[in-house]
C-alpha cells in the first residue's frame, strides 16, 4: 500500500512542480523588459531543455518512482517528493505575492502539492524504524 502512496504522491506533484518552474523560466524572461530578451531566454531555456533537461528530468521521475517501490529507500523518496512539493509551493506563492496577485481561489491549485508534501511527510515517518538503522 505504501508504494502505491508514493506513486499517486509523485503523480500529484508533477503540475506544482511544473507550474514552479514555468514561473521561474518566465519571471526571469519577463525581467529582461525587452522583447528581444523575452524571447532570448525563453530560446536559451529551450535549447538547454531539448538535450539536457527533459533526460534530467525523466531520470530524477524515475528514481522518485523506483525510490518509493523500495523499502529501503522510501524514506528518502518521500522526503524527496514532500520537499519537491513544499519548494514549489512556496515559488508560486511568492511570485502570486509579490505581483499581487494573490486570491484564495488559487490555494485550490496548491492543495495537490501540499496534501502530496503532508504524506511524504507521513511516510517518512512511518518508516522510521528502518531511518534509525540506517544511521546506526
Amino acid at each position: 500500500m505504501r508504494p502505491l502512496l508514493h506513486l499517486v504522491n509523485v503523480l500529484l506533484v508533477l503540475p506544482g512542480v511544473v507550474l514552479a518552474i514555468a514561473f521561474l523560466v518566465l519571471g526571469s524572461a519577463i525581467s529582461t523588459r525587452s522583447w528581444g530578451g523575452f524571447f532570448g531566454v525563453l530560446l536559451d531555456t529551450v535549447m538547454w531543455l531539448l538535450p539536457w533537461g527533459l533526460l534530467v528530468f525523466l531520470v530524477c521521475l524515475v528514481l522518485l518512482v523506483l525510490g518509493g517501490l523500495t523499502v529501503r529507500f522510501r524514506w528518502l523518496a518521500s522526503l524527496c517528493v514532500a520537499l519537491l512539493a513544499f519548494g514549489s509551493a512556496v515559488v508560486v506563492l511568492t511570485d502570486l505575492a509579490i505581483h499581487n496577485g494573490f486570491s484564495a481561489d488559487q490555494l485550490l491549485f496548491l492543495a495537490p502539492s501540499l496534501i502530496s508534501a503532508l504524506a511524504g511527510l507521513w511516510l517518512v515517518a512511518r518508516d522510521k524504524e528502518h531511518l534509525k538503522r540506517i544511521v546506526k
